[in-house]
């Protein structure tokens, strides 16, 4: 899809950039539209040869099967378990994704979800629009004792990929007792760039007082937390 070819339609069932013109000078014709069913997206893409695909819905193989000029499906970020990529093999549709257009986001998501649970940003929030500073100064006092420093602490990373290694790079000026991470995928050699020591994952869950994951779902990942972990 990276070279001019007259007739070829794209579907763009999620468009949050509203950049149809890239595909248009490109040569390709480009339908657009919200799906919010499964059969909304069909409909959308029955015809297309390629597709950009989000999420919701999810691109089963009902849909590709709907489909059969279907040759490619784009997934707008990393993750391709929204995909049934047995099917997609199977159809002979490529499936793709974009690794690193997100990092930098999930990343600095990440440290601001941490951040608010340690400072209690909604706890402090709260007290604030509600006027309870005023009516009852102690409960400034009280905010104070719920909140807890991620300086001193141990914090670990499960899955250390490009957003996992973002995330312990920024993480690292808040001052930790030590970072660690689980991926058995990846050398320590490559922990050692980062000043994370890699570990099994029994250690995140024995050691670690914040724990952040950033690993893809899949068929190995499922279940990795679950209310017995």
């Amino acid at each position: 899809m990276g070279h001019k070819d007259e007739g070829m339609k794209v579907a763009l069932p999620h468009s949050p950039f509203n950049r149809a013109d890239l595909f248009e000078a490109a040569g390709f014709e480009v339908v657009e539209g919200r799906v919010r069913s499964t059969q909304d997206f069909i409909e959308l893409m029955e015809d297309a040869d390629g597709a950009q695909v989000g999420v919701m819905p999810l691109t089963t193989r009902e849909v590709m099967e709907a489909c059969p000029k279907l040759k490619v499906v784009s997934r707008l970020g990393v993750g391709v378990d929204s995909i049934d990529l047995d099917a997609a093999t199977e159809l002979g549709v490529l499936a793709c994704n974009v690794p690193g257009v997100n990092t930098t986001e999930v990343a600095d998501h990440a440290v601001a979800m941490l951040l608010s649970i340690t400072r209690c940003l909604h706890d402090a929030i709260a007290s604030t629009r509600q006027g309870q500073w005023r009516e009852n100064p102690r409960t400034t006092g009280n905010y104070v004792n719920t909140v807890r420093r991620i300086a001193g602490h141990v914090v670990g990373i499960v899955g250390f990929g490009n957003i996992g290694r973002a995330f312990a790079t920024r993480i690292r000026g808040f001052g930790p007792a030590e970072i660690i991470a689980y991926d058995p995928y990846v050398e320590q050699t490559v922990g050692d760039l980062y000043g994370v020591r890699m570990v099994e994952f029994e250690e995140i869950l024995e050691r670690c007082d914040y724990v952040t994951i950033h690993c893809s779902a899949t068929a190995e990942t499922r279940h990795l937390f679950d209310s017995n972990t």
